[in-house]
């Protein structure tokens, strides 16, 4: 699922976060109601939060993809119940070539006000990770958060 989240052609709307788990993202799809789909039955309950987020931007050392149509609140949507901060980055690293991207669950993910602090947050992120470690790729997923769920 993090290779299809991180590929820019993909034509990604929706995916599932879960907080505490090692399949952290463990669903996508193209509209709320697909997300909602058999919810239950694909992922099981059990002490973790379940957040449905829209794909707006993924960056990297070389390129920054924005997906301004993910960035638009659909009529489905309600920010309710939401934080300020709803632009969530999560960081990505890939060790080699051989390797597939990886989500680390430490220093992974941070919440912004709005996509600009977000994209602005990962360039020097990626920056600063590349000084320290520059045989390494890193990716940074930029998305707007639509729900958040207690998964119990």
């Amino acid at each position: 699922m993090i290779h299809q989240l991180l590929d820019e052609t993909r034509n990604i709307n929706y995916f599932v976060y879960l907080t505490n788990r090692s399949d952290a993202f463990p669903k996508i799809g193209d509209s709320l109601r697909e997300i909602h789909t058999n919810l239950r039955e694909e992922i099981s309950m059990g002490y973790t939060d379940l957040w449905v987020l829209k794909r707006a931007g993924l960056i990297s050392q070389q390129n920054a993809f924005y997906f301004p149509e993910n960035d638009q609140k659909a009529e489905d949507e309600s920010d309710k119940y939401l934080p300020d901060k709803k632009y969530i980055t999560f960081t990505f690293i890939q060790i080699n070539q051989a390797t597939p991207p990886m989500y680390p669950k430490t220093d992974g993910i941070a919440a912004h006000l709005t996509y600009e602090d977000a994209e602005d947050f990962a360039v020097k992120k990626i920056d600063k990770m590349k000084q320290k470690y520059p045989e390494r790729e890193f990716y940074v997923l930029c998305a707007r958060l639509v729900e958040r769920n207690y998964w119990h």
